[in-house]
């Protein structure tokens, strides 16, 4: 084991020469690591202005996460209460039962194919079918966050057709059954 270089303490990493408490009173001035050009620099996060550790960040653990920087921004999600049906992945039995429907009366339909930019988030549209160049979105109820992601995407996309269809709508068209 070594010993801290300044107050002796016993180190448990084998390569350090200091403690952390003796390291951050060393590391000021030339011995920061931010130290440049006869100067020390503050590197702030570019999103939230925590004081970053390293000069060379732009972010923040937290904020290099988010939004468009996510790694899943604009990706399918594969999670959920869904099955497949024709090799894709749906999230709901409505939307499966639409899809089957769809393929009864012979019209071709592409299964979320294509993330609508709506700034921190994406929105994907159920169903685009090419031959009423419309999309659908099938909804057995709303929760809070996609009904306001909708209203965004009718905002900022007004020249896209979309048609919502909820579960009444479902019933009515003889997609799904009625329930006693």
């Amino acid at each position: 084991m070594n010993n801290c270089i300044d107050c002796g303490k016993e180190l448990l990493n084998l390569n350090a020469k200091r403690c952390r408490k003796c390291h951050f009173k060393y590391a000021v001035g030339k011995n920061n690591s931010n130290f440049r050009h006869g100067k020390t620099f503050d590197n702030h996060c570019l999103d939230c202005g925590k004081l970053l550790g390293n000069y060379r960040s732009k972010r923040c653990k937290s904020c290099s996460r988010k939004g468009k920087l996510h790694w899943a921004f604009g990706r399918n999600v594969i999670h959920g209460k869904g099955a497949y049906y024709k090799n894709i992945w749906m999230r709901s039995s409505y939307e499966i039962a639409f899809a089957k429907y769809l393929d009864k009366v012979g019209i071709k339909w592409l299964y979320e194919p294509k993330a609508f930019d709506l700034g921190n988030t994406t929105y994907r549209p159920d169903f685009y079918i090419p031959k009423f160049n419309s999309f659908y979105e099938i909804k057995g109820y709303w929760r809070d966050d996609a009904k306001m992601k909708f209203e965004l995407f009718k905002k900022l996309y007004p020249t896209h057709k979309i048609i919502i269809l909820e579960k009444q709508d479902l019933i009515d068209l003889k997609i799904l059954k009625k329930s006693c």
